[in-house]
């Protein structure tokens, strides 16, 4: 398959072919190591438009609202608006550096979401083996807190009391259930996975779900966005669409947010729910991941582009050596590595 670096085909997931075959060492010229960074700098410059974007309508609301007393003045308590504000400014964020993509040059939205490829199989077993990795992670979660607890060490800025109100569990399930899956799989699953793509498939891959870890700006819930990003870029490049992976997303944060809510009234149910779910749903999955890997090779289904030699020294090398890469990356480990205290 020819292709090239200025056009995508198959909705972006399609990685660069050389027309023929290159000569070995397969070294990139300095005009194509330039052209390569292109790509790599412009997703490290999106998330730093998406993180400045984030912080200034933060200060923003709360300048606003704190003027007029509809901020809480505990910093261990989220009332109604404090909550806005830390559900929303991510989305507003996610949504303006969508939109600075898509007219920069970026596919069309409607290209995300193709129905061409899917079927009810694929997207049932999908949502199961996300529901299973989803569950694995909050296993490792745990297992780290206790580690880090030992060490005398925590999150204190994880730990906070919110409003129980209809109004925040009604705007619970709004940005869990609705928006934050839809703008994060655009903008994650769809920008950043589609650029790279240009490059090398499989490298796009894990570094969408790098970003996608780091933009959560906490270890616990880095371990999440890393290990469930993974396998939603791996059926977003599968299926051609971010249709899978946004039911997996939205699917997910609305069973936790539902099992949150109920935790309200009953606090002992809800957490042998949350147990029983935790601790079965793995071995669901591993069961649908067999049928999965099954069903893969009986439907005829692409395989995920092959990563040559050529590609490794266009990811992995080019990838590390652009700065706004780096800026970010640094910028999200920072906020992670201060998010752990003494306690």
């Amino acid at each position: 398959m020819q292709n090239n670096y200025g056009y995508n085909n198959y909705n972006g997931y399609q990685p660069y072919y050389p027309p023929q075959p290159p000569v070995s060492p397969y070294e990139p010229t300095l005009q194509e190591k330039k052209r390569i960074k292109s790509f790599y700098s412009s997703c490290g410059w999106l998330m730093l438009a998406a993180f400045g974007i984030m912080m200034v309508v933060a200060v923003i609301w709360m300048g606003i609202w704190g003027s007029m007393g509809l901020m809480s003045n505990d910093p261990d308590f989220y009332g109604f608006y404090d909550i806005i504000v830390s559900y929303f400014s991510p989305t507003i964020a996610t949504i303006a550096v969508i939109l600075i993509e898509r007219f920069t040059g970026g596919e069309k939205l409607k290209s995300y979401f193709t129905l061409d490829d899917l079927t009810g199989s694929f997207i049932l077993l999908s949502v199961v083996i996300f529901l299973g990795i989803q569950a694995a992670a909050i296993i490792l979660q745990s297992i780290i807190l206790t580690g880090f607890d030992a060490l005398g060490l925590g999150f204190p800025s994880l730990e906070y009391e919110q409003e129980e109100s209809m109004r925040t569990a009604v705007l619970g399930i709004i940005t869990s259930s609705v928006t934050a899956p839809l703008f994060e799989e655009l903008l994650f699953r769809g920008c950043l996975l589609s650029r790279m793509s240009k490059v090398s498939t499989r490298f796009a891959v894990f570094a969408s779900a790098l970003f996608f870890g780091l933009w959560h700006q906490n270890l616990l819930q880095f371990i999440l966005g890393f290990l469930g990003g993974l396998w939603l870029g791996y059926i977003t490049v599968k299926s051609r669409s971010l249709i899978p992976a946004l039911i997996c997303h939205c699917t997910a944060n609305t069973i936790v947010e539902c099992i949150a809510i109920y935790e309200q009234y009953d606090e002992t149910a809800a957490n042998n729910i949350f147990n029983i779910w935790i601790f079965s749903i793995p071995v669901i999955a591993i069961i649908c991941a067999v049928i999965f890997l099954k069903w893969e090779k009986k439907s005829g289904m692409d395989r995920l582009p092959e990563r040559t030699e050529y590609h490794r020294r266009r990811d992995v090398p080019i990838f590390f050596s652009s700065v706004p890469v780096w800026i970010f990356m640094a910028i999200m480990l920072l906020t992670i590595i201060t998010g752990i205290e003494p306690i």
